[in-house]
């Protein structure tokens, strides 16, 4: 009997998915910048149609310089200083949530996984804390400062250190490798299919195993306080000796190389097309497959930040004291936002705020925070009565001041489908297939997103049945092609049960 029963589990378990209601979300995206570079890859290009401009929401004097790169999740913004200090702020008011002394000053950007924060400190140590409270959980000692950034990545925590190290550690705080440079590691681990990037004031851009720390490649330039940027299949990072690289990653051949005429300090910011970077006083846009230069923005300063880019713009600091915020496509100026000092800071991109710090002591946010209201939306077109089977026509408009990241339509509890997306005004014309509806009262969602607020709208539509339409018995959930997919392992039931019986 007991052998019977284990020949049956599979199929009880595909009869049981069949009567599982599937229901996915509406796509709009509350997308964190949880560490230096937004990601694990270092690419800085936020993937979200956002509306950003130069108006000041709130600022943050924290009384000492401010080089490192903010991270921003769950409504939080954190931070540390010169002074050795991390904050926590609230991510829309800059409200001090709380604040912990480290014993040195902190040059290394936070990153933030599963309510952990993870940060190094220039008392040589990587510090692990509660994102909520701030209190220490370990803290774990190299032999020299720590400017490099942690990365988090497959329940590991990678980080480089002066003392020519690079560490990766257990979410806990137990060592599991070091791998050994012949020089200061300054910049910040890239991970990209089991593979991790960092680059040495050795001279040397190395590949390693994630798991083992095992030596892949490398590759000779000159001194490199770039961090590396993964996308496409390509390493991009920029070295002392001015020149700005793409690697392949799988064996390090170099794809090309572009030189400046300048230092470059700069980390690469990386979409489909282009690489965004920082050398001597200007950005520097560069042809991802070409290597050829498509513009140059001048400033009247060093841009030793490293740019943010969305889809439509490049915003990055200057030592000229000011943020700029370029047209990704053609390096036209849109705005600039001048503080009291230069900006080493790397601005971090959440919902439609831009934050970053100055070496004035500020954490500041720019951005649509104040004055806002959700987006409104109207059905033009809403019949209350549809025959089944035939087509049922729904107009309708969202407006906003801002961009309308979306609108997603559902109804009867169906998985959301994305209609249209418009720049500040969304209309659609959208045509359901009625032959999913039920006999009676149906329901219509419509879902609008600006990538701030979202609003649900419900609509309800009494569907009638011609004679001899067909029929799906969507009370049960079960649709024509469920049912015959049932009656199908319904029969195997059976026939291995007779099976079973004769033997």
């Amino acid at each position: 009997m007991s052998r019977l029963r284990t020949e049956w589990i599979p199929i009880f378990i595909v009869l049981l998915l069949l009567f599982i209601p599937i229901n996915t979300g509406a796509g709009e995206n509350e997308v964190a910048w949880w560490r230096f570079r937004g990601n694990s890859n270092n690419d800085g290009f936020i993937r979200n149609e956002l509306e950003l401009n130069s108006s000041i929401n709130w600022k943050f004097q924290s009384n000492a310089s401010i080089k490192t790169s903010p991270a921003v999740v769950d409504g939080k913004v954190y931070f540390g200083n010169d002074d050795g200090i991390l904050f926590c702020l609230d991510a829309f008011n800059g409200t001090e949530i709380w604040n912990i002394s480290l014993n040195g000053s902190i040059d290394s950007s936070p990153a933030i996984h599963d309510e952990m924060i993870f940060v190094g400190c220039n008392d040589n140590s990587i510090y692990a804390l509660n994102a909520t409270t701030g209190a220490r959980i370990w803290d774990v000692a190299t032999n020299s400062q720590i400017k490099s950034s942690p990365n988090v990545y497959g329940g590991r925590v990678y980080i480089g250190s002066y003392d020519n190290n690079i560490y990766s550690f257990s979410i806990t705080g137990q060592e599991l490798w070091n791998f050994s440079t012949y020089g200061y590691v300054h910049t910040s681990v890239s991970i990209n299919d089991g593979l991790l990037f960092i680059g040495s004031c050795d001279g040397k851009i190395y590949a390693l195993d994630t798991i083992t720390g095992a030596h892949i490649w490398n590759y000779s330039t000159s001194y490199i306080p770039s961090s590396p940027a993964v996308a496409n299949g390509k390493v991009y990072y920029g070295s002392m000796d001015m020149n700005i690289y793409s690697h392949y990653t799988g064996n390090g051949t170099l794809y090309w190389n572009y030189s400046t005429g300048n230092d470059i300090f700069s980390s690469p910011a990386v979409d489909d097309e282009a690489v965004y970077v920082g050398s001597g006083d200007s950005l520097y846009c560069i042809d991802a497959g070409s290597g050829e230069l498509r513009y140059r923005f001048t400033t009247a300063g060093d841009v030793k930040s490293s740019p943010a880019i969305t889809y439509r713009y490049v915003l990055f600091g200057s030592h000229d004291n000011n943020l700029y915020c370029l047209d990704k496509s053609t390096g036209e100026e849109l705005w600039r936002f001048s503080t009291g000092a230069a900006i080493e800071s790397s601005p971090g991109i959440y919902k439609s705020n831009v934050y970053f710090g100055s070496n004035d002591g500020i954490l500041y946010c720019l951005g649509l925070t104040k004055d806002i209201s959700p987006p409104s939306v109207d059905l033009e077109n809403h019949p209350v009565n549809v025959t089944i089977g035939t087509p049922y026509i729904l107009t309708g408009n969202a407006r906003d001041n801002r961009h309308i990241n979306g609108v997603w339509l559902s109804y009867n509890n169906t998985t959301w489908e994305s209609v249209v997306s418009m720049d500040g005004f969304s209309t659609w014309n959208f045509s359901l297939d009625t032959s999913r509806f039920r006999s009676g009262e149906n329901f219509i969602y419509i879902r609008v997103s600006d990538g701030y607020f979202n609003v649900t709208l419900n609509h309800s539509v009494i569907g009638k049945r011609l004679e001899n339409t067909e029929i799906y018995n969507r009370e049960w959930g079960i649709s024509t092609l469920n049912a015959i997919m049932s009656a199908i392992i319904l029969t195997v039931l059976l026939f291995l049960y007779l099976k079973r019986r004769r033997h």
